[in-house]
Order: structure tokens, then C-alpha cells, then sequence
């Protein structure tokens, strides 16, 4: 999450006509891709992409991709970074499009072939660009599903132009 001084100092910079607006959200998506890192022995990444709905909202549409590398002690894949990206779409409205980092640390469950396995999932999005401070703290379960799928929930943070 970001720190209170950091947030404060983005609101500042964030245009007078923008609202910011909180939402919860569910997502549920499927590993599109998992494998070694070029170059490393010991580091991974793994790609989830699916569709996520604004619970207070039922007018629109998202998408949710979370690519994750993580680096292999045994049966756990410790997250030492990635990415993620939103989207989404509301009737009469811009559609809104934001990602950026993922915080180190997380724990993931491995399985045979050092790819992801059944468990749980929780991430910390830091903001994608300074002068919009969006924020968002995903929790989720990945299943033990032949091609794993991940489902949860996050709050969001963002900007809206009334």
C-alpha cells in the first residue's frame, strides 16, 4: 500500500475535476502462460488474464492481467516482482485503463516442473502512474486445476471524471 505521505503528495498533483472513487471487484482468470526466465536458473514467471466485475457497479466491464515472476526454494516460489494491468469499460464514460508494479514477497505454492500449484495469493499493487494515484490490494486462490485458474477479489482506488 502506499504510504500516507506519498498518497498525499500524488493527490495534490491529481486534477481538481477528478473524484476518486473505490470499488470492490471479483476476479476470476486462467494461467495463460508460466515458465523459466530466460537466462535464470532459478526464477519463473507466470501470467494470469480474466475477467473481473465491479461488485458496486453491475454497468461494466474489466480485464485483469497479473504476471508475476518469482524465484524457486524448494516447493515455494517466493514473488520478487511483476506487473499488472485494468481495464475497464462503462457506458457514457472514458474507459479507464491503469496498471503498474507488483510488491515483492508474496508466497506461492509449486508443484512438479516449478509451476504454480494450489493455494493462496495476496498482492500489492503499487500505482502504475504518479499523477493518477490508483491503488488496489488483490487476495485470491489459485486452484489445482491441469491449467491452474485464480479467482478473488481486490478494492480499487482510481480516478473518475464525473
Amino acid at each position: 500500500m502506499l504510504a500516507a505521505g506519498f498518497a498525499n503528495s500524488l493527490q495534490a498533483q491529481t486534477p481538481r475535476n477528478v473524484v476518486m472513487v473505490t470499488a470492490q471487484f471479483k476476479f476470476q482468470g486462467n494461467q495463460v502462460t508460466t515458465g523459466l526466465v530466460p537466462g535464470s536458473a532459478d526464477t519463473y514467471s507466470v501470467t494470469y488474464s480474466g475477467q473481473s466485475s465491479n461488485l458496486q457497479n453491475g454497468k461494466s466491464r474489466s480485464s485483469l492481467t497479473i504476471t508475476l515472476q518469482y524465484k524457486v526454494n524448494g516447493s515455494v516460489g517466493t514473488v520478487i516482482g511483476g506487473q499488472w494491468a485494468f481495464t475497464e469499460s462503462v457506458k457514457d464514460r472514458a474507459t479507464f485503463i491503469t496498471g503498474g508494479a507488483i510488491s515483492a514477497g508474496a508466497q506461492l505454492n509449486l508443484k512438479a516442473g516449478n509451476t504454480v500449484g494450489q493455494g493462496s495469493l495476496a498482492l500489492n499493487f503499487e500505482v502504475g502512474d504518479p499523477t493518477w494515484p490508483v491503488s488496489a490490494v488483490f487476495n485470491g486462490a489459485v486452484d489445482k486445476s491441469r491449467t491452474p485458474k485464480i479467482s478473488g477479489s481486490f478494492t480499487l482506488t482510481y480516478p473518475v471524471i464525473p
